[in-house]
């Protein structure tokens, strides 16, 4: 279990860091903030593995391994940004669609990558724990999609199952 630690943090260090550049990098003010909340939310992630596997390493264990702290849902942040953003009119370029693009893919990998671990039969507390971090990375991959659908305005955007679409965002 130790390697599928290490390899699970490392996952989300390497998500933190790419989205810390690509906030760095957009020129579009969603987008920024997007990524800026998802290397946020990637530093949560690496903190509860570490806190989960701090406690199942110790004898007496711990049942509050999944208290690190938990945020808004990336959801409800994104909706006050795009409201307070509103009125901004920033051009979508290609390198923020291409970030956009690259970050669906890691969130992709990412929900293998826990579906693989819980698909191996876990005990409960840490099934608990990814079946949590699973729906945040989900959560992840749809607020990039709605992101990438409302910067590139194609019909992607009505193609997406209703539960996915944020209509708050429609244009």
């Amino acid at each position: 279990m130790d390697e599928l630690v290490r390899k699970a943090i490392a996952f989300e260090e390497k998500g933190q860091q790419l989205y810390e550049k690509l906030a760095e990098e957009s020129t579009h003010s969603l987008a920024r903030t997007l990524f800026a909340n998802l290397a946020i939310d990637e530093q949560h992630h690496a903190k509860w593995i570490q806190k989960l596997h701090k406690s199942l390493s110790d004898e007496e264990g711990s049942s509050d391994a999944l208290s690190v702290g938990s945020r808004k849902p990336i959801e409800g942040r994104m909706r006050e940004a795009f409201e307070r953003l509103q009125r901004q009119t920033d051009p979508p370029d290609s390198d923020n669609v291409k970030g956009l693009v690259l970050a669906m893919k890691l969130e992709k990998e990412a929900l293998a990558l826990y579906r693989e671990i819980l698909d191996g039969g876990p005990p409960p507390q840490e099934t608990a724990f990814l079946e949590k971090i699973l729906e945040e990375e989900w959560q992840h991959l749809e607020a990039l999609r709605n992101v990438h659908a409302y910067l590139t305005n194609t019909g992607e955007w009505f193609d997406v199952e209703e539960s996915g679409r944020w209509n708050w965002m429609n244009i």
